[in-house]
C-alpha cells in the first residue's frame, strides 16, 4: 500500500499513518477477525490498544419482518404455539377407586369471590389423599420412609360454595418402581355425579434418612397394583 501524502495531526501521529497501520493489521490478522479489530480499535485512540467494546444494537424493521415471516411458515407447517405446547392434566380413566370421604365446607373456605378458593381444592385433595395413606399404614413419616408427592395439579369445573359437604373419591394407577399415581374427583355431597373439580399428585415413596426415593413395598404395590 503506498503511504501516499502525510498529513501531521499531532502527538497521535498521522491520520493517514494510523489508517495504513489498522489496515495492515485487519490483514495482517487473516481468518483471525478479532485480532485485527483488536488492532483498529486500538489505533484509533492515539495508538494504544485496548480492549474492544462492541455495543449492542435492537432489532432493524426488516430483521422484525423477517422473524414474522418464519413464524408464520413455521405455523402452517405445523409447528406447536405456546398455547398447543402447554400442558393440561386429566385423570385417566383406568384407574382403581381406593377410598371415599366427606369434607365439610366451612365458611371460612369462601372468598370475596363468593365460592371456595381455589387454594382449597387443593387442601381437599390433600386430606383425601393423606386420609387414604393412613388408613392403608402408610402415613407420611419425616424420619423414616413413607410418601411424598413429586407434582400436583387441580381442574375447576363448578364453583364449590358453602355450606354443603364434599364428596372425594380417591383412585390410585400405574405403579412403577419407586412411584405411583393418585387421582381424586370432587363432587357435592347433596349432589353424586357430578364433577366439580378433580385432580392428582404423583406420590413418591421415600427415605428421609437418605433423602432418596427407594423402591415400593411390596405390599404397598400390592394396594395400588
Amino acid at each position: 500500500m503506498r503511504a501516499g501524502r502525510i498529513r501531521r495531526t499531532g502527538r497521535g501521529g498521522s491520520v493517514a499513518a494510523r489508517r495504513g497501520a489498522g489496515v495492515a493489521e485487519g490483514r495482517a490478522g487473516g481468518g483471525q477477525g478479532g485480532a485485527g479489530l483488536a488492532a483498529r480499535a486500538g489505533l484509533a485512540h492515539g495508538g494504544r490498544a485496548g480492549p474492544v467494546r462492541l455495543r449492542p444494537r435492537g432489532f432493524t424493521l426488516i430483521e422484525l419482518m423477517v422473524a414474522c415471516a418464519i413464524a408464520a411458515i413455521l405455523a402452517c407447517l405445523g409447528a406447536p404455539s405456546l398455547k398447543a405446547a402447554t400442558m393440561r392434566y386429566s385423570v385417566p380413566a383406568a384407574k382403581k377407586l381406593t377410598y371415599e370421604c366427606r369434607i365439610p365446607m366451612r365458611w371460612g373456605d369462601m372468598d370475596a369471590m363468593g365460592h371456595v378458593n381455589n387454594t382449597l381444592y387443593f387442601r381437599y385433595l390433600e386430606i383425601a389423599r393423606v386420609d387414604w395413606l393412613t388408613q392403608i399404614g402408610a402415613p407420611p413419616n419425616p424420619g423414616g420412609q413413607g410418601p411424598v408427592i413429586v407434582n400436583a395439579f387441580c381442574n375447576f369445573y363448578r364453583q364449590l360454595k358453602c355450606p354443603g359437604e364434599v364428596l372425594a373419591k380417591h383412585y390410585v394407577s400405574d405403579p412403577g418402581r419407586t412411584s405411583f399415581e393418585t387421582w381424586i374427583t370432587l363432587e357435592r355431597a347433596d349432589e353424586p355425579g357430578t364433577l366439580y373439580a378433580e385432580g392428582g399428585a404423583t406420590t413418591l415413596w421415600f427415605d428421609a434418612q437418605t433423602d432418596k426415593a427407594i423402591a415400593l413395598p411390596d405390599w404397598l404395590r400390592g394396594v395400588v397394583g
